[in-house]
């Protein structure tokens, strides 16, 4: 075989890889942070008000995880009675498994949540409420074991 013959085997064989590599890059999933991101994105200010709100607090919300029950504890400050809220667990590397559990604190103002069903490694807790008319978010980054 001759060089002319071997520089179009070679050059095809790229062509080829090439192809490959593009038709399954157009099947690979893109997974955004969220679906509705630029608006979210446009309404950040309210946010910025939410995580000031939260940061202003004289006692602030703690949340820990109880690795030997694996539980999620939230807990709220006293004067916080009859909040509304929710708290999402946010996976980083699959929407799919996102979780959202409505607030609904116990008698000593604590919010459990079961890591039961959840898969191992990090997920982000965000907790968002309201009292008064007045809006918080916090927001921690957790390792479920």
């Amino acid at each position: 075989m001759n060089w002319g013959y071997r520089i179009v085997v070679a050059y095809l064989l790229f062509m080829g890889i090439l192809g490959v590599l593009v038709f399954k890059s157009f099947k690979s999933k893109v997974n955004l942070v969220a679906p509705d991101y630029y608006r979210q994105e446009l309404a950040y200010q309210q946010q910025i008000d939410k995580i000031a709100n939260a940061a202003s607090l004289k006692q602030p919300v703690t949340i820990e995880v109880r690795d030997e029950i694996r539980t999620l504890t939230i807990t709220f400050p006293a004067s916080h009675q009859g909040l509304t809220g929710q708290v999402t667990l946010y996976r980083p590397s699959n929407a799919a498994l996102d979780r959202i559990w409505k607030l609904a604190p116990n008698s000593e103002n604590q919010q459990l949540v079961s890591l039961q069903e959840l898969a191992n490694g990090l997920w982000k807790v965000k907790v968002e409420w309201q009292v008064n008319d007045k809006s918080y978010y916090q927001q921690k980054n957790i390792n479920v074991p």
